[in-house]
């Protein structure tokens, strides 16, 4: 499984929808980030990938093959997501990929910790 992660509210910088975030395996849990506006330079392999796992804020440390919690904390601290100025968030569950039943748990745990409200939808 692959997850897509929908965000509400705009985007901190503009007056467009924030990005959709896809948490893949490839082989450790990696952040990337799509955008609507192909010129704000969110194509950027730099910005568009984020390693949770490589990250020295990251307190979990460590990478390994599954998702860890504190692993959104560095999506959040990037992108400066808030639930307070919007709680909600849709996870969307995509068949393929390397995730498992255990990662979408961990992930729904840690946006719950960082006190988000989701929708789950399974394609």
């Amino acid at each position: 499984m692959m997850f897509s992660i929908v965000f509400g509210g705009m985007s901190s910088n503009s007056d467009y929808p924030r990005p959709t975030y896809h948490l893949v395996f490839h082989p450790s849990p990696i952040w990337m980030i799509d955008s609507v506006d192909l010129g704000s330079g969110i194509d950027d392999y730099d910005r568009a990938t984020i390693n949770p796992g490589r990250n020295p804020e990251n307190k979990g440390g460590g990478i390994g093959p599954e998702y860890r919690i504190g692993y959104l904390q560095t999506l959040m601290l990037k992108e400066g997501l808030n639930p307070e100025s919007n709680p909600n968030a849709v996870v969307c569950v995509q068949p393929g990929g390397h995730g498992t039943e255990k990662d979408l748990e961990t992930l729904l745990e840690d946006l719950q910790n960082s006190k988000f409200e989701t929708t789950v939808v399974r394609l």
